[in-house]
């Protein structure tokens, strides 16, 4: 199942998040099983319903060797400054406040510690899956959704496996990062979220990625 949540804030509204502050170099790594807290956490803040169905203890199953999920994650870099290729333009500063050099960006249950975004996907029987996608609200608007998606699509195999997901009906945000992506609606999965609302099913074949 995947619960793109690009540009859909805690009460499903969608568009730019808060410009609130300077620009923060960004990096994207693959997550540690010590992150799954705060993996959780930015999950459940970008839900409609303020939860999700990636708890903790999923993400931490998902995040062990041999787990069926990549998960991604963009996190604020303290070692570089704002600006350039790598930064997030519109990010608030204080989303940097518990990156450490160790890479380990967990700070405890209900806390992000300073994640900005995370990706979830898996590639099976020579087909990928994009499972979940979600973006802080001060970060939105700023392309970090579609970075940190071509980057896990990439190391999946998207550009030489066909690649599919769902989405909400109603995150046209989401739709249109991944219509730019190359997917198209390819069908509609009804009261497929726990809220009753539908899901649209959208393809992608084998190609570059951009």
């Amino acid at each position: 199942m995947c619960a793109s949540r690009v540009g859909a804030g805690p009460a499903g509204a969608s568009g730019p998040g808060r410009h609130s502050g300077a620009a923060v170099a960004v990096r994207i790594r693959q997550a540690m099983p010590e992150d799954a807290a705060a993996l959780a956490a930015l999950d459940a803040s970008c839900a409609a319903d303020g939860s999700s169905g990636w708890s903790e203890g999923i993400y931490r199953t998902d995040l062990q060797p041999g787990g069926p999920n990549l998960i991604l994650l963009a996190e604020a870099d303290e070692a570089s400054t704002g600006g350039g290729e790598g930064s997030c333009g519109s990010c608030s500063s204080s989303s940097s406040s518990s990156s450490s050099s160790s890479g380990s960006s967990s700070s405890g249950s209900g806390s992000t510690g300073g994640l900005l975004a995370l990706a979830a996907g898996s590639e099976a029987g020579g087909e990928v899956s994009l499972t979940n996608v979600a973006v802080a609200a001060e970060c939105r608007g700023a392309g970090l959704g579609r970075r940190i998606t071509v980057e896990l699509l990439r190391r999946l195999g998207s550009e030489r496996c066909p690649s599919f997901l769902e989405v909400r009906v109603d995150n046209a945000a989401a739709q249109a990062l991944y219509a730019r992506l190359g997917f198209e609606v390819a069908g509609r999965r009804k009261r497929y979220n726990p809220d009753g609302s539908d899901s649209l099913v959208m393809t992608r074949q084998p190609g570059p990625l951009s």
